[in-house]
């Protein structure tokens, strides 16, 4: 005996369509209806047979010819944008994390006073600004010690993982699941094992008085990590749409974080020292350039000449402006309304004058600079708000349902 089981449709008239075919189960009589798979129970396909015309229609792929493929955009699911779109924005806030924290603690380990107050109001200032470090801490400027293993213990003991470093890596890695299909094992594996590094460090602490140097390696650590995300991200996936809303979300994070570093280091004045100084090369990755560039100088005008309009400089703010309008202007879409309309909200950074933005007034100030960089700060975040309301939101009728 058997038992046939069909499938059947609802065609949308108030009735139901029979698939042609269906599974049989087959067994003796006492095993028909409750015998499992391993206990003797079995199925087997069915298929009836007629002598008459059978519907030919199919829902198979045809073969794909040249006329197929001319101007054919991939389609991308909003959701799917959305979490590319956060996808980088988490990985570039945790690689700009991982460099600030990593300096700040290499800077105050094992010392007791800095001769430079200002160095240490900014790597203050820059840390609670970021959210690396509870804001009823000790202060960088009166503790530096303290300042330094409230860091290294913010880093390697937090256990909320609602702020910080922890918050980016699970936000990344959020993200990345969403979306697993469209990355490969390799960077998902790396995504994975950064976020269980900080989960590790939680689980299994070293002891107190190794907090700080169990921080650094931490952090070296992950910073191998990042380096190879971010470099599957830039070379191992393709650049459809769907990657340029990744790479907007990155830019956007790095123009915003950058920005932030010159202000504040202008604002506090720390810039004018050495350590200060050094401390904005580094934070924008660009110690190597410069030096190569300008030996040992520590003048403004250089720096401003590199980490602001210098746009083969990737870490400048003249090359993330210049790759962010790029990518805007390049993002598709069948509606009739393009990211590149968004571009023009950014200022044009390349296009600034370097003799006005050297220019002090009779504080010493850098008003124009400081001007500038708060005026390009706030057109990010209205870009990210914009782009978010306009294609991520799923409450509107807009039909945000595809890129």
């Amino acid at each position: 005996p058997l038992l046939l089981r069909v499938f059947a449709l609802a065609d949308g008239a108030q009735r139901w369509r029979l698939l042609p075919g269906g599974l049989s189960r087959v067994g003796t009589r006492d095993t028909l209806f409750n015998a499992p798979m391993p206990r003797g129970g079995s199925t087997v396909d069915t298929w009836v047979m007629t002598e008459g015309i059978v519907d030919s229609t199919t829902l198979l792929q045809t073969r794909l010819g040249p006329d197929d493929l001319v101007e054919r955009p991939r389609a991308i699911a909003s959701r799917a944008a959305e979490n590319l779109f956060w996808l980088g924005r988490y990985t570039e806030r945790a690689t700009n994390l991982m460099r600030l924290a990593r300096a700040a603690l290499e800077r105050l380990r094992g010392e007791d006073d800095v001769d430079s107050p200002a160095h240490l109001e900014l790597l203050d200032t820059l840390c609670r600004d970021a959210g690396l470090i509870a804001a009823d801490a000790p202060n960088a400027v009166d503790a530096p010690r303290a300042f330094q293993h409230a860091l290294a213990t913010s880093l390697t003991r937090g256990a909320d993982r609602t702020s910080g470093i922890a918050s980016c890596l699970f936000g990344m890695r959020a993200a990345a699941a969403a979306i697993r299909e469209r990355l490969s094992s390799d960077q998902w594996r790396l995504i994975d094992d950064a976020t269980q590094l900080f989960a590790d460090s939680a689980d299994h602490p070293e002891a107190e008085e190794q907090i700080g140097n169990e921080a650094l390696q931490l952090l070296e650590r992950l910073g191998l990590l990042l380096g190879a995300i971010t470099g599957a991200q830039t070379d191992n996936m393709t650049r459809d749409d769907g990657w340029r809303l990744l790479s907007i979300g990155r830019q956007i994070d790095r123009l915003d974080f950058l920005c932030s570093v010159l202000k504040f280091a202008f604002d506090e004045g720390a810039v004018h020292r050495q350590d200060g100084f050094e401390l904005v090369l580094e934070l924008f990755d660009s110690t190597i350039t410069f030096r190569s560039r300008f030996q040992r100088g520590f003048d403004v005008a250089p720096l401003l000449s590199l980490v602001v309009l210098d746009t083969d400089n990737p870490r400048s703010l003249g090359w993330v402006v210049q790759a962010l309008r790029g990518r805007l202007t390049k993002v598709e879409r069948s509606e009739g309304y393009a990211l590149s309309e968004l571009a023009e909200t950014i200022p044009d950074v390349p296009a600034w004058s370097l003799h006005e933005l050297c220019e002090t007034g009779d504080d010493g100030r850098h008003d124009k600079l400081l001007d500038a960089l708060d005026t390009t700060a706030k057109a990010v975040w209205e870009l990210s708000n914009r782009i978010g309301e306009r294609y991520f939101s799923h409450v509107r009728e807009a039909g945000r349902t595809l890129w």
